[in-house]
């Protein structure tokens, strides 16, 4: 019994501080206190701190299943989750997002995912990934005042919908095909010679996934939410769910032994393909610069898909590596944005009360934020690939892993996709550099880098350097990777 709860302690941790914070709210005199969020990043660590009590095996009836990778991937979601809750912290504060039911969503949000890649069997994963899903659909619309926020709730729910009947579409031929609902079914199913039915339905599963991981063609919500919600919204859909998705999806793919299935390899790569042509062009045309990262997003995660395409050990390992250092590049990004959004007079707050953040807001950056335009240049330099940056040697391994399975075209694909993508990376940087303020954006002349966002920023821009100019360090990082990774072959 004991092992039994200390299987779900750091989810059961979030959702009573969740509890604990709604009770608060009910007798707080004041409902926009810092106070709340400062419980949030309190209950993240400890929840963090949890897992080291968790001990490996299945629990509940096969319902969930706990090793070093499941492990890792939570502490490294808590952790990274925490950081964004301390930054909404101060950020938010006289916006309307410092709202206690804010960080209550998040909580319940990441206590879902939590469970989501514990989650062994289909009935369990579902239920997980619905509660994540509805926690994101009321983040969509917090902003009541927004019809941009309002809309953009309404897409998000509408097409999640469509990802949810794709998935239970699937999991009804799964078990149809198998006569159960756990991923040990399918792994004895799954052969050479897998029948047409369980196909099917893997591949919907598959593609529900996708969906959360905005992967091309399941993309088309992505630059609309993103435009839509508050800052702050789509910088948690930007990191938390794309890094909870990558680590379900190389669970996933491992546990259910689909390198058997070779058209769902054939598909992989047209899906990675397509990611990365939208990845690459559709950010040129764009003028409000959540757009623009929405799709850039979109791009990153066809490299993720490419390291899986021929699903090999190899691949997953560098899939986790890129899914973590991307992560850490564009949450600088949006820190960076969040910072700047409390600097300008006049930001976008018409009568549609929207979160709109164009790229002109950029324009002379350097002339009155020499440090914000330094560190967000370093960020969208590794972004693009190039040396010596984190992203360059990333990439590095990604077209080395595909070359050395022969996948020629889709390493064509890749570089010409890289190539394009520096355009509207160097643009931003031109922007902020050569480029005169324009006169409707003047910037506040006071100090708003307080260490709640400050530390993290320097941190992860420090992250984008330290970690491949230091000799050894970015070999250390692989191992330590390689052998979290290598518990899903056990």
């Amino acid at each position: 019994m004991v092992s039994l709860a200390l299987a779900i302690l750091p989810e059961f941790i979030m959702i009573l501080a969740a509890c604990f914070i709604i009770a608060g709210i009910a007798v707080s005199p004041t409902k926009r206190d810092g106070r709340f969020f400062m419980a949030g990043v309190v209950a993240l660590f400890t929840a963090g701190v949890s897992i080291l009590l968790t001990r490996h095996g299945n629990y509940f009836y096969n319902q969930l299943y706990i090793n070093t990778y499941t492990q890792a991937a939570k502490a490294v979601l808590f952790a990274v989750t925490a950081v964004l809750v301390l930054v909404f912290r101060r950020a938010e504060r006289n916006r309307l997002l410092l709202q206690p039911e804010f960080v209550v969503i998040i909580m319940f949000a990441v206590a879902a995912m939590g469970l989501m890649i514990s989650a062994n069997t289909f009935l369990t994963l579902f239920a997980c990934m619905q509660l994540m899903n509805i926690c994101l659909y009321i983040m969509a619309g917090m902003n009541r005042v927004s019809y941009l926020s309002t809309e953009a709730a309404i897409k998000y729910f509408i097409l999640g919908g469509l990802a949810t009947s794709m998935f239970l579409l699937g999991t009804s031929f799964i078990y149809m095909q198998t006569g159960g609902l756990g991923f040990s079914n399918v792994q004895e199913a799954v052969t050479l010679n897998t029948p047409l039915l369980l196909e099917i339905g893997l591949l919907l599963v598959v593609c529900a996934i996708l969906f959360k991981m905005s992967a091309a063609p399941f993309h088309m919500w992505a630059p609309d939410v993103y435009q839509g919600v508050p800052l702050s919204v789509t910088a948690f859909y930007n990191v938390i769910p794309k890094l909870a998705m990558i680590f379900l999806f190389v669970r996933f793919i491992f546990t259910l032994n689909l390198s058997s299935l070779l058209n769902l390899r054939s598909i992989l790569s047209y899906i990675a393909m397509l990611s990365l042509l939208v990845g690459s062009i559709m950010p040129i045309v764009q003028k409000e610069l959540k757009r623009l990262l929405a799709y850039s997003s979109i791009g990153h995660m066809g490299f993720v898909l490419l390291c899986l395409v021929n699903f090999t050990p190899e691949g997953a390992y560098y899939a986790i590596i890129y899914g973590v250092i991307y992560t850490a590049l564009i949450l600088g990004v949006f820190l960076i944005m969040i910072s700047l959004q409390h600097q300008y007079i006049r930001y976008e707050k018409s009568e549609n009360h929207g979160e709109l953040f164009s790229i002109g807001y950029l324009k002379g950056l350097a002339q009155k934020r020499g440090k914000h335009a330094a560190t967000v240049s370093v960020l969208l330099l590794a972004l693009a690939g190039l040396p010596p940056f984190a992203g360059f040697f990333i990439k590095l391994n990604v077209f080395k892993i595909l070359i050395s399975q022969e996948q020629y075209v889709l390493v064509t694909g890749a570089v010409l996709a890289t190539l394009v993508s520096c355009y509207y990376y160097l643009y931003l940087i031109r922007c902020m550099y050569f480029d005169e303020p324009e006169p409707n954006a003047n910037i506040i002349n006071m100090r708003i880098f307080s260490y709640e966002i400050a530390v993290p920023i320097y941190g992860l821009t420090g992250f984008a350097l330290v970690l491949f100019l230091v000799p050894g360090l970015y070999d250390k990082f692989i191992t330590f990777t390689k052998n979290i990774t290598d518990t899903l072959f056990v």
